[in-house]
């Protein structure tokens, strides 16, 4: 999914793909989807679409959000659009205005498409094929991931970064596996 969105004097692109997660880590160091649920779990008397009226926001309500996560998720997402994009501080040193009220609900919707499309897409592409280790480091190496990488990354992580791959290689391959758990529990 892909959204633009005007921030002062900057017209800013925004996506969410398989890996927006793996960027997350890579980046900050922490895993994107605690992050999301931390930040969810915060915003909850906001309303579900993380809109936020700051006219009737109170202090406390404001004290309990971390806007560092709407920062952090943000870049993210601003990152999955442009692999070009500079520095996280100096990306956000760069926009002349960062409107809580226009970016956080922007942000939500990335984030629970991203999270409603992998469970959908799990759901729709799991096989009864086991995942051994011999496919998993040919898989691998076939996309390119560095140890420095792996260590960053969970099994499942791995998976959805192949799967995004093998998209951006081929857009039309409809025939993409997803592990199951059985997978995990034997790997």
């Amino acid at each position: 999914m892909r959204k633009t969105l005007q921030l002062g004097e900057k017209t800013v692109q925004f996506a969410s793909h398989g890996a927006t997660a793996i960027f997350y880590r890579k980046e900050f160091g922490a895993d994107f989807f605690a992050d999301a649920i931390k930040l969810a779990k915060n915003m909850e008397s906001f309303g579900t679409d993380g809109s936020l009226d700051l006219k009737t926001i109170s202090y406390e309500q404001i004290e309990a959000i971390d806007l560092t996560l709407i920062y952090r998720l943000a870049y993210i997402f601003a990152m999955s659009a442009n692999k070009d994009i500079e520095p996280y501080i100096e990306w956000l040193s760069s926009l002349d205005e960062f409107p809580l009220s226009e970016v956080t609900p922007l942000v939500f919707d990335l984030m629970f498409t991203l999270l409603e499309r992998k469970k959908a897409e799990n759901e729709r592409n799991a096989s009864e094929e086991p995942l051994d280790i011999d496919f998993y480091i040919y898989m691998v190496k076939q996309i390119g991931l560095s140890f420095d990488e792996l260590e960053l990354m969970t099994v499942g992580s791995v998976i959805d970064y192949a799967h995004t791959y093998v998209e951006e290689q081929n857009p039309e391959s409809q025939n993409v596996r997803n592990a199951t758990q059985a997978d995990f529990d034997s790997f």
